[in-house]
């Protein structure tokens, strides 16, 4: 995942933080501003959810484990 800030030169400060719109979510690390990536939909996490169980169960019916 990329990460973008606002300005890479400028250190922020947590007060400069609050004046910030709230229209973006933004991340501040250490004086560095990141624009973080929106939340998945629910619509994706129940697909997510699903694929997962199913594989799952396909893995479990097989035998095999996964690897780490």
């Amino acid at each position: 995942m990329v990460l973008i800030g606002k300005q890479s030169d400028v250190i922020y400060s947590y007060a400069d933080y609050l004046k910030w719109d709230d229209s973006e979510r933004w991340e501040l690390i250490n004086g560095v501003a990141y624009n973080m990536s929106p939340a998945p939909s629910r619509k994706h996490q129940k697909i997510s959810q699903v694929l997962s169980r199913e594989l799952g169960n396909c893995r479990k019916q097989s035998g095999n484990m996964s690897s780490p």
